[in-house]
């Protein structure tokens, strides 16, 4: 009788990713709703959801996200990390204040993940607002 042996093999560790969302109003019950989908995505596709980070009461087309540049500022600390959203719209559509420059946005999130199927990837260079067709 042989015994086959049962040595484990290590898991492959997460890639890490740092979760963003940003909403026209501070209702807490959507903004947890968001935040479950992020959450959702991340355990379904193997990410490790480092943190996610808020902006309330903001729209698209405001500049002041603190959330946004507290999130990229966590990807600098995880090299390897993406960032992921649950769609473009959370996005600015302007240059963010507190996030110096688009060249320093595009320097540290070299990669944005949607909760939205159908998307691409964001590759580095993109500007602070990718193009729909780069996210996936």
């Amino acid at each position: 009788m042989s015994t086959a042996s049962t040595a484990s093999t290590p898991a492959a560790t997460p890639r890490p990713a740092v979760g963003y969302i940003c909403v026209p109003h501070a209702d807490e019950d959507k903004i947890d709703g968001l935040d479950g989908q992020l959450t959702a995505h991340a355990h379904r596709t193997g990410l490790d959801l480092v943190e996610v980070f808020v902006d309330r009461d903001t729209t698209a087309s405001q500049t002041d996200r603190p959330g946004l540049a507290l999130a990229v500022d966590t990807i600098a600390l995880h090299p390897d990390a993406l960032l992921l959203i649950v769609d473009p719209s959370h996005l600015p559509t302007v240059p963010a204040a507190g996030i110096p420059t688009d060249e320093w946005f595009t320097s540290i999130v070299h990669e944005i993940h949607t909760v939205s199927p159908g998307h691409a990837t964001a590759s580095p260079g993109d500007a602070a607002r990718p193009h729909p067709s780069r996210l996936r």
